[in-house]
């Protein structure tokens, strides 16, 4: 994990009360959570790429998530952590409370999409 200090520098800002580490994101951790209509789905965040925010409150990521249960599937998931100011989690990592899944379908329509309606969108995505 990057110490603080090493990213501080990298993004110009001092930032001495924050966490010493950046956020594991979750990797490996075996998660169950209910859906809207209330059933259980369990899953595992395989891998992740992300980047602090320029002040360095928050953590943006894209996760690749396996489900397991009710069903085996592949999605990604857009999430953020931020710098908890609240009692039991000032000054530690928390995840964000809104995180988009989408299916690798999904997902490449939705770049698609905003590659074919704003033509300068093509230069964030890579080659």
């Amino acid at each position: 994990m990057a110490q603080a200090r090493e990213y501080s520098s990298l993004i110009g800002v001092d930032m001495p009360s924050l966490p010493t580490d950046l956020p594991d994101c979750g990797v490996g951790k075996l998660r169950t959570r209910r859906n809207i209509n209330g059933a259980p789905f369990s899953f595992k965040v395989e891998d992740f790429v992300g980047f602090p925010t320029m002040d360095g409150k928050k953590f943006i990521c894209l996760q690749k998530i396996q489900h397991t249960a009710p069903k085996p599937a592949s999605e990604y998931r857009f999430a953020y952590y931020m710098v908890g100011v609240k009692p039991g989690a000032k000054g530690r990592w928390v995840f964000g409370q809104f995180a988009l899944l989408l299916s690798e379908p999904e997902l490449k329509r939705l770049l698609r999409m905003a590659a074919k309606k704003w033509p300068d969108f093509s230069k964030v995505l890579p080659n």
